[in-house]
């Protein structure tokens, strides 16, 4: 799945990052960086893996940011045509840090927030993550699902108690909108019970 923030952060830092750089035939040089083989693989294929792509929307955002102002630098001032590839694995070492920028804080209130139409599948194929966020944009106590169902794969209990799973009342709209078909709901009420467990 394509991840839209990452994908236009990255063609708007090589458009700040040339207005920097270039002067002469604005149109030309753009083009030239924005749709240039290298380039063109990132934005669509590996900038997008859900292997790598930070979790939030403000990480995705600075993720493809940064991927379009380094391709740019790198291609710019070291005549290397395959600077997109670099500036991907540079950024790539960030995403740890980037899957904690952005993480909404946890509420006991309820707040109301509306998933998108429901559509019927005859088949339904479960896949892994795609880390496109969308279980934590919908929770209704601003919980990270996904996090928490990593974490509770995993046994790490302070950690869960750092997500406050404890907060999940079970709605279940986490697993409605996954695109990967995964259950968060189920992953999230069994961290809960541990965590209860924990304290008794």
């Amino acid at each position: 799945m394509e991840n839209n923030a990452v994908m236009c952060s990255y063609n708007s830092g090589v458009f700040f990052g040339y207005v920097g750089v270039y002067g002469g035939d604005a149109i030309l040089r753009l083009s030239f960086h924005l749709f240039a083989g290298s380039s063109i693989f990132l934005a669509f294929f590996m900038a997008t893996d859900p292997a790598t792509t930070p979790l939030t929307k403000r990480g995705q955002y600075i993720f493809g940011l940064g991927l379009g102002v380094l391709t740019l630098l790198i291609q710019t001032f070291m005549n290397f045509l395959g600077g997109s590839i670099l500036a991907l694995v540079i950024m790539d070492l960030t995403s740890p840090w980037l899957d904690k920028t952005g993480l909404l804080k946890p509420t006991e209130e309820k707040m109301e927030k509306k998933p998108p139409k429901a559509q019927m599948f005859e088949t339904v194929k479960t896949s892994a993550c795609m880390r496109c966020g969308a279980c934590m944009v919908v929770c209704c106590h601003n919980l990270s699902p996904i996090l928490i169902k990593e974490a509770f794969d995993k046994g790490k209990t302070e950690t869960l108690k750092r997500l406050q799973a404890n907060l999940c009342d079970g709605c279940g709209k986490c697993s409605f909108v996954c695109p990967a078909r995964i259950d968060p709901r189920g992953a999230m009420l069994r961290a809960k019970a541990s965590l209860r467990t924990v304290k008794n």
